[in-house]
């Protein structure tokens, strides 16, 4: 699972939980930190991106991933504190609010991708 967000705390807390429930957890604070860990060869079953962030944000991240073959299909979850930005991405499977609903994501994620166990 790769975790996408440029609040410190906000990731800390989400890598935290996933951990908790037995998945392995990438983190990036923007976009571009992610796109380099793709390149790098990373292929997450789940992507949790964060719309709003610094030097490259969650909507250019996503268009970047749907333009490489090799990252186009990996499901999406997008959380955002700005609920109207996300409407952008048909792709998404799912978009939470800010702060998210942390076992709806949970639940979402369990749909996407078989979660280690049980949450």
């Amino acid at each position: 699972m790769l975790l996408v967000d440029d609040d410190t705390d906000a990731r800390a807390a989400f890598e935290e939980l996933l951990t908790t429930v037995g998945c392995k957890v990438l983190t990036a604070a923007n976009g571009l930190d992610a796109l380099d860990l793709l390149k790098a060869g990373a292929r997450p079953a789940v992507m949790v991106v964060d719309l709003e962030m610094p030097l490259m944000d969650g909507q250019r991240f996503c268009e970047a991933c749907d333009k490489n073959s090799s990252f186009a299909s990996i499901p999406r979850v997008l959380l955002t504190a700005n609920p109207y930005a996300a409407f952008f991405h048909s792709r998404a499977y799912r978009v939470y609010s800010k702060p998210a609903d942390t076992g709806a994501v949970l639940a979402s994620l369990a749909t996407v991708c078989a979660l280690p166990r049980a949450a």
